[in-house]
């Protein structure tokens, strides 16, 4: 088996443009919700979202979800030969009605486009469908059937998508606060996310210089139900345990949860790391601070992972007052050094989908 390593990771979220960007707000435990005005809100049970700025679609004629791949393209270099692996919850969702096709399928030909490739897949698994990418795209290098593969993808706050949430009763009144005892549900946000995966020759032919190696990723079904996560978290610690590929899980520094602030996929969390690991690993969510991105989730994950691998620091719960009493384990208040160089990420989506990634600081 090749190894694997990450060589770009470059993002785009409600922090401004790149992965800096949204690692310094993270890291300042600062979030970015304000009040939807993209559409009328008055009938959903919540009413914040994380946004891009309002001056990032200045002089722009098209679609929100285009742009942001169309500077994403702009910041992240890619090989020509390379394999477009892109996740896909709703896709280019402003396109819904007029595009004739599936809104993911029409985002996923304009953003091979925008990469200037040939090739490439599409990995719909709703919430967990960045993971799920990057799954795909590592296996194709360890297996030695390509040198790189650019996992990518984009969501952003609609009013589809919006609407959708609401009905199941997923929002937050306020605003989302993963792993707090008073959590009450997710708070949406826009991201895309564009990740460079490359071979050990890769890195050498195109001097690429790594962010970390990912070491594992794992995929399981719970089967249970369209919506709601297996309680207990079965199927999500046989993902990890796959993922893990032999690393003892008390080795692991960080597990960088899927973390939306609801009730049901904390709670199954939170059971996870109580089963599995010894109590001292640290959990932690983006979505506290950049809101829930979708499809685009895992790959900010991995972004930020391989910033708590650069800074050998793990940033503070975004929004935490009071940690779940059923957590034994820490969700840090604070900066927290980080204890090893080895990184979880966990996602999980509508329709049973546990996926996760792991990565460590690199060594070669």
């Amino acid at each position: 088996m090749n190894r694997v390593f990450a060589a770009e990771a470059q993002v785009i979220t409600a922090y401004g443009t790149g992965t800096e960007a949204c690692a310094e707000g993270l890291y300042a435990g600062r979030n970015v919700f304000r009040k939807v005005e993209r559409f009328p809100v008055s009938r959903f049970n919540g009413n914040m979202a994380a946004m891009v700025p309002d001056d990032f679609m200045e002089h722009e004629t098209e679609n929100l979800s285009y742009v942001i791949m169309k500077r994403l393209s702009e910041l992240v270099s890619v090989p020509k030969e390379t394999r477009l692996f892109f996740a896909a919850s709703i896709g280019e969702v402003e396109a819904l009605e007029t595009a004739g096709c599936w809104t993911g399928d029409l985002l996923f030909r304009k953003t091979l486009e925008l990469f200037r490739l040939q090739h490439g897949g599409l990995y719909s698994g709703a919430c967990a469908s960045g993971n799920m990418a990057l799954a795909r795209a590592a296996s194709e290098i360890a297996s030695g059937r390509s040198e790189t593969a650019l996992a990518a993808g984009c969501d952003i706050v609609s009013e589809f998508v919006f609407a959708g949430f609401s009905s199941v009763g997923a929002m937050s009144s306020g605003i989302a606060r993963p792993y707090d005892k008073d959590r009450d549900g997710l708070t949406l946000g826009d991201a895309g996310g564009a990740v460079l995966l490359a071979s050990e020759k890769a890195l050498d032919r195109y001097h690429l210089t790594p962010l970390a190696e990912i070491t594992g990723w794992g995929m399981t079904t719970d089967g249970k139900h369209i919506a709601a996560p297996d309680s207990e978290g079965r199927e999500m610690t046989g993902a990890v345990r796959i993922a893990l590929n032999g690393l003892p899980p008390e080795k692991t520094g960080v597990v960088i949860g899927h973390g939306t602030g609801t009730q049901l996929n904390d709670a199954m969390e939170i059971a996870v790391m109580n089963t599995l690991f010894n109590g001292t690993v640290p959990l932690v969510s983006i979505k506290g601070g950049t809101g829930h991105s979708l499809a685009a989730s895992g790959l900010v994950q991995l972004a930020m992972g391989c910033e708590i691998l650069k800074r050998k620091q793990i940033f503070p719960q975004t929004n935490l007052k009071e940690k779940d009493p059923a957590a034994r384990f820490p969700v840090p208040e604070k900066i927290i050094p980080l204890p090893c160089p080895a990184v979880v990420s966990m996602n999980a989506g509508f329709g049973g989908l546990n996926a996760v990634i792991t990565m460590q600081g690199v060594d070669r």
